[in-house]
């Protein structure tokens, strides 16, 4: 028993050692870990742009061994091919953008919403309206370009019913104020920066979408939302009552096999940061956790998952009474096994001190010489037997002392009175063997 003991101790030291080391080697990894990260935002000076980097910066200055990098985009469809390709490891893109395999949500940034702007004195005040006109378009690898174009086929306006030019932001401005176009079309955040600066340089108006929700039949990554009256000025109101139009979420992504940690660091920085994060970007008031109630059709990162349950109690915490029980029922069925083994012991010992108690009675009154070499024989075997249940550890050293102690007494009777009256010894007597 006590070589079972033995071993059991063995086995739980060198496993603790094992986890020991273990823990050691992943504190050593991690503590000299450093982490290479691109980001592909959209252009420097855009709203998202601003916001990812006043993030990075935080992350940066608050994690020694995480770089970020932030690479200038042309926009959600561009941002898409780099994390695929994997020269960039998180991205910000448009909820309506198509689904890659690689991609894993981090949050919610901020609603972008349509928002289609005309010149003041131009005659269109619906979607219909803009039948014959000259509309200045986002890139073509951008997601608003592609915004565009569903809208356009929600309300059956094909390519041929206007004159488009796809250009970039400044230079979509500069047309609509100097008249060579009629409309502009973006997907910007409520307030946004770009539109304002607009405003301030030519009158316009914004174009109703009314038929949002409608739409979110059609593609679910939408939703309806409303552009504030006074938005971009307060009087006369621009727009001059709340409109409503089409939202779509601002979405960040990192690719899959981005580490956790990495990942972890940033969504913590996105939740916890605000105050700073304000100073840089106000859209940081619109950063919000995915809606796991409602099921997201992009995975979460696993590393922003484990921020979003840090206060929810883990498997084993959940699990602790559970296990309590039944680690007291082992408990109750190894005592009560090590209970038998020792009664086992026990009765070992009887039954060999007992057999050997009624040897060394018989041998005090025994004269054949016959029967004291049968019961020298006897007596080797059961050395043997007692030698061989003590390598087993069925008896205990002490225990096997103390019949060692026992036998000993009852070879030296059997011995003596084998002897023969001249003193010289008989053929076989009985021998003890030194080994235990």
């Amino acid at each position: 028993m006590k070589t079972l003991f033995d071993t059991f101790k063995f086995y739980i030291i060198f496993t603790l050692l094992f986890l020991m080391g273990l823990g050691i080697l992943w504190f050593y990894n991690n503590l000299n870990q450093s982490y290479q990260v691109r980001i592909a935002a959209s252009k420097p000076g855009s709203e998202t742009y601003n916001l990812i980097k006043a993030a990075a910066d935080v992350v940066t200055r608050q994690n020694g061994n995480i770089h970020l990098e932030l690479v200038p985009s042309l926009g959600s469809s561009q941002n898409l091919r780099l994390l695929k390709a994997n020269q960039v490891q998180i991205a910000a893109v448009q909820a309506d953008s198509p689904l890659i395999d690689e991609a894993r949500l981090v949050a919610r940034l901020f609603p972008d919403l349509f928002q289609l702007v005309v010149r003041v004195d131009s005659d269109i005040h619906k979607i219909s309206d803009l039948r014959g006109k000259s509309l200045a378009l986002p890139s073509t690898s951008s997601g608003q370009y592609k915004s565009f174009w569903f809208l356009m086929k929600h309300y059956q306006l094909s390519e041929g019913a206007f004159d488009y030019k796809s250009m970039s932001s400044s230079a979509a401005s500069f047309a609509l104020e100097k008249g060579t176009v009629d409309a502009i079309f973006r997907v910007r955040p409520p307030g946004s920066q770009s539109i304002q600066s607009l405003v301030d340089k030519v009158p316009v108006r914004i174009i109703e979408i009314d038929q949002a929700s409608a739409m979110t039949l059609k593609l679910p990554a939408i939703d309806a939302g409303i552009i504030p009256k006074g938005s971009y000025k307060g009087t006369p109101a621009l727009p001059e009552r709340d409109i409503q139009t089409v939202s779509v979420q601002r979405l960040l992504i990192a690719r899959s096999d981005l580490d956790d940690e990495v990942v972890n660091q940033f969504t913590r920085v996105l939740f916890e940061q605000r105050k700073d994060l304000l100073e840089k970007s106000t859209l940081s008031s619109f950063v919000q956790a995915p809606d796991r109630s409602r099921g997201t059709s992009i995975p979460l990162h696993q590393g922003a998952l484990q921020y979003f349950d840090r206060n929810e109690p883990s498997f084993l915490q959940e699990q602790a009474e559970p296990m309590a029980f039944i680690v007291t029922i082992l408990a109750v069925i190894f005592s009560s096994f090590m209970r038998l083994a020792n009664r086992r012991q026990k009765n070992l010992l009887l039954v060999y001190n007992d057999e050997l108690g009624k040897f060394l009675k018989k041998a005090e009154h025994m004269t054949n010489k016959v029967k004291l070499q049968t019961m020298a024989d006897h007596l080797n075997d059961i050395f043997k037997k007692i030698s061989k249940d003590r390598a087993q550890g069925k008896l205990t050293a002490e225990d096997f002392d103390f019949i060692a102690f026992t036998w000993q007494m009852a070879r030296d009777e059997v011995n003596e009175r084998l002897l023969p009256q001249n003193g010289q010894s008989t053929p076989t007597e009985v021998k003890m063997s030194t080994k235990k």
